[in-house]
């Protein structure tokens, strides 16, 4: 397998795991609101730091991008990805949670 389809399935996957992480909180809200004792303001807030991130990151990310370059971008903010995940995974406070989303939003 050519460099370029490597690179092209990881931004499928990227892609995809993007778009599963913005409609998760929906779908786990009645667990989160119990298992972190959120009240519905906090699940918004929480549900709203990944695209408080996702859209803050935009600006610096294409400066790097054409500094650093695509692959060495995606392959680093993979990694910023899958820390969000375990993070959010491990939440047990809104802090937490929060971070772990703001996480997602960057990765």
């Amino acid at each position: 397998m050519s460099k370029a389809w490597a690179v092209f399935f990881l931004a499928c996957a990227n892609f995809f795991l993007s778009q599963f992480y913005r409609s998760t909180n929906a779908v786990i809200a009645p667990q989160l609101l119990r298992d972190l004792s959120l009240s519905t303001e906090d699940l918004g807030l929480l549900s709203a730091a990944f695209f408080y991130a996702f859209g803050l990151a935009q600006i610096p990310i294409t400066v790097f991008l054409d500094r650093i370059g695509a692959r060495r971008m995606m392959a680093g903010f993979s990694l910023v990805g899958v820390l969000g995940a375990f993070v959010f995974s491990w939440a047990d406070t809104l802090t937490t949670g929060i971070l772990g989303r703001a996480l997602l939003g960057i990765g």
